[in-house]
């Protein structure tokens, strides 16, 4: 029970920061690169791939020694 509770804080924190978000790159005052590095953030969050260094190297010397 305790283990749902939390997972239902985190689902709402999670939910209020992407809603700012949102309000943050809609408004029509934010600066473009501002936009742009939110766009950025909101796509590496729902992206499949994992784009962490580490294992974009690891693929590109794997792929090298292949």
């Amino acid at each position: 029970m305790r283990f749902l509770n939390k997972l239902r804080a985190w689902s709402k924190k999670l939910e209020t920061e992407t809603y700012a978000l949102y309000l943050a790159a809609r408004h029509p005052q934010s600066p473009w690169y501002a936009k742009l590095l939110i766009t950025g953030i909101v796509a590496y969050a729902l992206s499949p791939i994992d784009l962490s260094l580490t294992s974009s190297l690891y693929w590109v010397i794997s792929m090298t020694l292949s």
